[in-house]
């Protein structure tokens, strides 16, 4: 039987502490049901003589990931990656994992599992397509080339530009990582200011700005073939927008190669603008529609896809 150890994520840490614990136990209890051997330790319990076929790691600090990777220089195990931190997750290029859940974002790390996918191992999600997805600036115009709603976005350096840049109420991000985002108006230089020392202080190069959207705002999520989307969508809009909500989000994870992604979009005037992707997010919050409805879906997707890769 295949044994999977399931780590969760520092609470001190977490984004949203217990979204993150909760989704793993869900996926956990998921392929308990189908015969694996699942057990999940917080860091206070995991030892250092534990050890696993597979391991879902949602853990971020240096000390555990550090183990982990000792670990697994011994072949001692697989590892199925479940780390975000850029700067704490350690995964050696040998990693001898059947399947790797992804959700670091970190370009280090990321740029050690394709070597991992050169070895044949099924990464979800690849590498690849999560530096894309944190790499806005490239990401937002890719999508616009393949017909998926945006808005009105230009990419800057940061040393660069002005309040004079901003012609009109704009949304400023990050070019290369999720979060950190300020509202702007063309009147309110204070927080433009504000934005652009925050940006410095991070040490992010380029930003991007994108024209603010002043519509109904949702959240998606989606497992492979699996779109979740509010209830209250299929009740307020015509069903020919919802299709196409539904296309376009398809669109979104061919295109990245994201299957396990989120994300947020504006609907205004009959028009679908995506404003977010996110790889991997903790599957919370989302109108009508839980955790416990999301992760027997991501359980089907991965062991679906590694049974294939098995073949």
């Amino acid at each position: 039987m295949v044994k999977i150890l399931g780590i969760n994520r520092e609470q001190n840490i977490a984004r949203t502490p217990g979204h993150d614990q909760r989704i793993l136990s869900l996926v956990g209890e998921e392929f308990r049901k189908n015969g694996f051997e699942v057990e999940i330790k917080t860091l206070k319990e995991l030892k250092k003589e534990d050890t696993a076929d597979i391991i879902l790691n949602m853990a971020r600090s240096r000390e555990i990931n550090d183990l982990l990777f000792e670990k697994e220089s011994e072949g001692r195990l697989t590892i199925l990656v479940m780390s975000k931190k850029e700067e704490l997750c350690e995964v050696g290029a040998t990693t001898r994992a059947d399947v790797i859940l992804n959700m670091a974002r970190g370009r280090e790390v990321n740029e050690i599992l394709f070597e991992s996918e050169k070895q044949g191992v099924y990464v979800v999600n690849p590498p690849k397509s999560v530096l894309l997805v944190s790499d806005k600036k490239d990401l937002f115009p890719m999508l616009d080339s393949a017909g998926v709603g945006i808005p009105e976005t230009k990419t800057y350096k940061v040393s660069e530009i002005s309040i004079g840049d901003i012609k009109q109420k704009s949304v400023l991000k990050a070019g290369n990582r999720h979060s950190i985002y300020f509202t702007v108006d063309v009147n309110d230089g204070s927080v433009f200011n504000s934005a652009i020392n925050k940006y410095k202080e991070e040490g992010i190069d380029e930003i991007i700005v994108q024209k603010f959207i002043d519509g109904k705002f949702f959240k998606f999520y989606a497992a492979g073939d699996k779109i979740f989307l509010p209830t209250e969508i299929e009740k307020e809009f015509p069903q020919e927008l919802v299709f196409e909500i539904k296309r376009q989000i398809g669109v979104v994870e061919s295109l990245t190669g994201a299957y396990i992604v989120g994300g947020d979009f504006i609907i205004e005037g009959g028009k679908i603008y995506f404003t977010d992707v996110n790889d991997w997010p903790f599957f919370s919050g989302a109108e009508g529609v839980s955790q416990e409805q999301i992760a027997p879906y991501i359980a089907e997707f991965i062991e679906k896809k590694y049974r294939e890769l098995k073949k």
